[in-house]
Formats: C-alpha cells, structure tokens, sequence
C-alpha cells in the first residue's frame, strides 16, 4: 500500500511592514518582495532609500520561516520546489488579500502602483503581476531573471505595465547571459522595458533605487532622458500622403475593440531635429493601457514644404487619416483624443479648432475635419504671439508661422489655439510645475480665457515634473495624462 497526498487549505496569519502614512495623502504605493533568507524587517532597512512624503511601502514577509546555518537567525522564503505549485498559490491569494486592506478606502486612479521584486522575490513579484487581481504599473525585477514558468498569457499581462529591469554589474545571480535571455524574451514579446545598471554584486543599492521614480529633489527628466527609452515596434507605419514625412505609427491595444483612440503629436519646438522617436514610449504605455494609438509624424520647419502651410495641413491630413483606417482597424471614431506635447501640445489644441476656421484657410486642410472628442495637451504652447515675444522655443514660433505678429497677423488668428477659443469640446491641459521650457502660466492662463468663453477646461499643474516627465511611462506625471486621456474617451 502507498500513502497518498492530501491537501487541505488553511487559515494563516501573515505579517507585513509598512512605511509611510497611509492617513495622508498618497501618490505612489510600492509593494517590496524580500529575497531568501530575510525578513521583512531586514529587507525594509536595506530598502529605505525610496521613502518619502506621499509614498506608502509594503513589505510583505513569506509565508514560511526557519533557522539559518548558525540556529540564531531567523529568515523566511517565499517557496522551495517541494510542491511548489501550492505554495504559489498560497502566496499569490496572500498578496491579493493584502493589496485589498492596502488600497481599502485609497482612489486607485490617483496612486501609482509599483512592485519591486529582489532576488528570489523577483518570481514572486512576476508571478504575482502576471496571475493575481492587483492592477500594477511597474514591475521592477532586480537582482534575478523572470521565472521560465510565466505562460504566453502571464507574459501578455506583463505587457500591460511596465517593466525596469535592475541588477550589479557583477551579481553573480544576473549575468551578461541572464540579461541578453531576459532582454530578449521582453523585445520578441514586444514588452516595453527599461534597463538600470550600478556597480556592485548581489545587493540594493540607494542611488538606483532613488533614480527609479524620480525621489523628491532628483534631477528632472530631459530629453535625452525620453529617447533613451526602450520601446516595441508598432503595429503598422502607415502614408497618409506621399511625403517621406507624411506617415503615422499605428498600435492597438490587445482585444477585438472597437479601441478607444489617441491622436498623439510629438513636440520638439516644430524643429526638424525631433521627430516622432521621442514619443514611441509614451504611445505604446497608452496601448498598453487599452487606448489604440495613432502617432504622426509631419514637416517641421527645416523640412522641405514644413512650417506655413505644411505643418498643419500634414496633421489634419494625418489626422482625417483615422477614417480610412477604421475600414481596416477595431478603431471607435466616436472616441478620439488629440494628444500631444510640448509643440504638439498646441498642435493638438489646433486640431480641434480648425473646424472652425473659414473653408477658404490656408491650413484647414478638408472641408470636413475628423471631430474629437477632446484634447489633452502636455506642456503645450497655448498662445503663439506670447510664445514669439517670450522666445518660448527661441525664434521657432515666428518661423512656423512665416513672420512676427504685426507682421502676418492672420496667420496668428487661425495658428494660435488661445484666439480660436471657444473650442466646443473638452481641454484637458497638463504641465509640470519645474517645466523651463513652456511657462506653466500659459495653460494656466488659457485655460482661464477657455472657461470664460464656456469650453469645459481644466489645468493641472504636477509637483515635481518638469517639461518630459508626463510622457514618460514611468513617472507618476504619466499617470495624469492617462486619467485625463480616459476621461475623455470613456
């Protein structure tokens, strides 16, 4: 006779550590799975250096404890590879639970949640993102590759977030063949990612850790910052006029749709020196989050045929554009959001305010401009003539126009977003508090000129952000841009 295996579900009594007040205000909550052998309490001192103001930390402790080598120590794991399957499962409901006494009475659209997975609760964490209930942002794995098990479908959902790959230039647990495997598994998947690297071994380090989320007095984002982000190819590059220039990159989100859309305008001053790399980031962040992205591309000033009249007859051809791809795409022309930055800030508020130009304009570009439903504008530039006698982008807004306001006055009339108030649809106008390059008194004094002409406008300034952090996914500036590009195309 042979025994047989049983088992049966129990009640356990988890212990978790946290730091930070949850009674205050939050914007960021990070969940921090511990490696082998440690404690939650050992874990949180070597994990300190993310603390500040408006950040809750969890640190859950595994379920299984026992004695070091030396019968003094106590550690604990999160599993062994005796019946592991259970004891997945078992940590996977555990971290459900405690993520739902966490965020009880918290409002999830205004908090970024992260996971940080160290060493062997890098498999923890990536098990947990991919199969619990838990909607999460950013995945961190460090120190440890992703576990071989996650499924096609545990991969997908890891998709969703994103993912910052972190480890010691000489961790002996996360070699140059671990790194080259694991970038390779998230670039065929086409999985987003970012990678940090510091000097070390096996360990945390207080500067990497800091530089993962922009802690309170880091250096803001610049631009080399945003092109250096990793990002999948899109779905499609598509003509939509027979320039070289004149192309947009389609992504659409997972599911049979029809999508949600944004029209999203890279900035860059009008410049022919930035184009649309600087962008690819931030859109597939938007696809990932179940929004279908059409990114254009158009002449800038410096280009052959950019500037006047160019450069907005390329984006609302770009834009119209959407109708010939909804015969071919699962794409809701009834939810579309213009979205862009910087320069493409007002070219996205332009967009919705050509309708209302005279048929006869230079730059309206077709007789029936493609409707949205609102605009969200990063960063834009609101006001043209203030731009030109502020140097806001130097000389580059008299030189998208083709002269000086007193020069060619209507041409300020019909390219300046502030004299074509009201829009008639919503304006959801976003800017970083440190932004040097676009005075945050622009939108809000636009914003301010809107409501007074009836449009539905609103003008969020976000602490800590300066000119690029609200088109980087990892940032919680993004996560404004998101809620105001949902609430727009619900």
């Amino acid at each position: 006779m042979e025994p047989e295996s049983h088992h049966l579900t129990v009640s356990r009594t988890a212990r978790y550590l946290t730091l930070g007040r949850m009674d205050g205000p939050l914007d960021d909550v990070w969940f921090l799975l511990h490696g082998y052998g440690q404690l939650a309490s050992e874990f949180l001192g070597h994990i300190r250096a993310l603390a500040r103001d408006g950040r809750l930390l969890v640190v859950p402790e595994a379920l299984s404890r026992f004695y070091h080598e030396d019968h003094q120590r106590v550690g604990a794991s999160w599993m062994t590879r005796e019946d592991r399957l259970a004891e997945i499962d078992d940590y996977v409901s555990y971290l459900d639970r405690l993520h739902e006494r966490i965020l009880e009475g918290l409002r999830r659209s205004e908090i970024r949640l992260r996971i940080l997975g160290y060493s062997q609760g890098v498999a923890t964490a990536a098990r947990w993102a991919a199969r619990g209930k838990a909607e999460i942002d950013e995945l961190v794995i460090w120190g440890s590759p992703l576990p071989h098990d996650l499924d096609d479908a545990a991969i997908a959902r890891l998709g969703r977030m994103r993912v910052t790959l972190v480890g010691g230039t000489r961790d002996p647990f996360l070699t140059e063949a671990h790194w080259e495997r694991q970038s390779s598994l998230l670039r065929d998947r086409g999985i987003a990612f970012d990678v940090k690297r510091f000097e070390g071994g096996h360990r945390l380090d207080d500067d990497t850790l800091r530089a993962l989320d922009g802690r309170a007095g880091a250096p803001i984002l610049g631009v080399d910052d945003i092109q250096n982000l990793s990002h999948p190819e899109p779905d499609a590059r598509i003509h939509y006029g027979d320039d070289a220039l004149q192309f947009g990159e389609l992504r659409l989100p997972k599911g049979s749709g029809p999508h949600p859309i944004a029209i999203v305008l890279h900035g860059g001053c009008w410049r022919a020196r930035y184009d649309i790399g600087h962008t690819r980031a931030f859109s597939d962040a938007l696809r990932r989050e179940g929004i279908a992205v059409w990114s254009l591309e158009y002449r800038r000033v410096g280009n052959p045929g950019g500037g006047w009249p160019g450069t907005f007859l390329d984006v609302a051809a770009g834009a119209d554009h959407l109708r010939t791809l909804a015969s071919s795409h699962p794409l809701d022309l009834s939810r579309v959001a213009a979205v862009g930055h910087s320069a493409g800030g007002h070219l996205a508020l332009w967009l919705a305010a050509r309708r209302g130009l005279h048929e006869a304009s230079e730059i309206r570009g077709s007789s029936d401009p493609l409707p949205v439903a609102g605009v969200v504008s990063l960063a834009g530039v609101t006001d043209l003539r203030r731009a030109v006698d502020e140097r806001v982008c130097d000389t580059m807004a008299a030189e998208l126009v083709g002269g000086r306001p007193e020069d060619v006055a209507s041409r300020y009339a019909e390219a300046s977003p502030i004299e074509r108030l009201p829009l008639g649809v919503p304006q959801r106008l976003v800017t970083g508090a440190l932004d040097t390059v676009v005075p945050p008194a622009l939108g809000e004094e636009y914003t301010a000129k809107a409501r007074v002409k009836g449009d539905d406008a609103t003008h969020t300034l976000v602490a800590g952000a300066g000119h690029f952090e609200g088109i980087a996914p990892s940032t919680g500036a993004f996560r404004v841009v998101l809620e105001a590009i949902r609430s727009l195309v619900r």
